[in-house]
């Protein structure tokens, strides 16, 4: 399953509709729970990027029904879904009715964000920035979510750019260029 795995996530980053057939592979084959949740994360997203939205939530609805995983890889499987949801115009009131349960702070202040928290934190700070009244509270939330630049190490995920919009849309775009400025990632 390793290898159908790796060889899955280079298609992706390539070829994403290669990379369907060896990641369905891999995640028939896969019985650790962590494993089958990393394996659904990519598989995912190689159907989201093929066009194939509702099949890439239905995946992670899979995914998450396996209580078994770390608690962060299932954040990531929760974010990732929550953010191809909210694509869907019949699951977008499903995808904002999760964020809403979202309970803050997540961390202690001052201590780092896990990847799948960070990717929650920038899918709540784009729906708190489009209902348009809370901008302060989207600008923190995007800010928090890109410190660290874990949600870059994410390329085929849709999680830094809801922070980087998020950011746009309350006209404060400037602060995603501060990392660059600074000489870190942006």
């Amino acid at each position: 399953p390793a290898v159908l795995l790796e060889l899955g996530i280079a298609e992706l980053r390539s070829n994403p509709p290669a990379a369907i057939a060896p990641l369905e592979e891999a995640l028939a084959v896969m019985d650790d729970p962590d494993d089958r949740a990393e394996g659904t994360l990519e598989l995912s997203r190689a159907l989201a990027a093929t066009g194939r939205i509702q099949d890439a939530v239905d995946a992670l609805g899979r995914g998450l029904e396996d209580l078994r995983a770390a608690p962060e890889r299932l954040a990531r499987l929760e974010a990732e879904m929550i953010g191809l949801s909210r694509y869907l115009p019949d699951r977008y009131e499903f995808a904002a009715a999760r964020l809403g349960r979202i309970r803050l702070p997540l961390r202690p202040a001052g201590e780092p964000l896990s990847t799948g928290e960070a990717m929650l934190l920038a899918n709540l700070a784009s729906q708190v920035v489009r209902g348009g009244d809370r901008r302060e509270e989207a600008v923190a939330l995007a800010r928090q979510a890109l410190a660290g630049g874990r949600l870059l190490a994410e390329l085929t995920s849709p999680a830094y750019s809801f922070a980087v919009q998020a950011l746009a849309w309350a006209d404060e775009l400037e602060v995603a260029l501060e990392p660059a400025r600074a000489g870190g990632p942006l």
